[in-house]
């Protein structure tokens, strides 16, 4: 909590696992979790014959800063956007990236 705010770790601290022993061990040791671009995310979903649908608990603010971004995305669903988005605004997925997607058909 000491951490100067420009701290490469001090958006830790916006996550709401940083709050909880348990949930600070997951989010910051848990050798299991990968962390994926929204690139390398649509990579692996095509590798995998899967369909991005869209991200879950994204803030209004994020929604809306991206839809005023690329108006031609309605349904906020162009993953090579979503890269250009957060270059652009990285705070967008500092928790726990969480997304639909389903099998293509």
């Amino acid at each position: 909590r000491e951490l100067p705010y420009d701290h490469v770790l001090a958006p830790i601290q916006e996550s709401q696992e940083f709050y909880s022993a348990s949930g600070l061990v997951d989010y910051i040791f848990n050798k299991q979790e990968t962390c994926y671009s929204p690139l390398e995310l649509k990579n692996f979903l095509d590798s995998h014959n899967l369909e991005f649908l869209g991200f879950h608990k994204i803030s209004n603010v994020h929604q809306q800063q991206y839809s005023e971004m690329f108006p031609d995305d309605t349904s906020r669903v162009n993953l090579d956007h979503w890269e250009t988005y957060e270059i652009e605004y990285p705070s967008v997925f500092t928790g726990m990236m969480q997304f639909w997607c389903c099998k293509k058909s």
